[in-house]
């Protein structure tokens, strides 16, 4: 655990999750140095941390590493609960067929 949200980017850039990820649309995170799309399906959420929110007093901001399939690793940082949101929802809708 990080005692901050800075202390915790710091050490993941250190550990090569360096792009800077965001939500993009339903279903995708992206890049914008890159231009790069990732539908959820393509990556994997390899650690979370949770900080006070600077934007609402009593919730809880997520900083998230990220790794994708073709490689990429980055963090996006998650105040609002939207990317939480329809990550779950995704979840929820997805399903393999045996």
């Amino acid at each position: 655990m990080y005692d901050s949200l800075n202390s915790a980017i710091y050490n993941l850039r250190k550990r090569g999750f360096r792009l800077n990820f965001f939500h993009d649309k339903f279903n995708y995170i992206a890049n914008s140095n890159s231009g790069v799309k990732i539908p959820f399906e393509d990556f994997k959420i390899e650690e979370t941390y949770l900080f006070p929110s600077l934007h609402e007093e009593g919730s809880q901001s997520v900083l998230y590493a990220i790794k994708t399939k073709s490689g990429l690793s980055g963090i996006l940082f998650d105040y609002t609960d939207h990317f939480k949101n329809q990550l779950q929802a995704y979840h929820e809708n997805s399903f393999e067929l045996s």
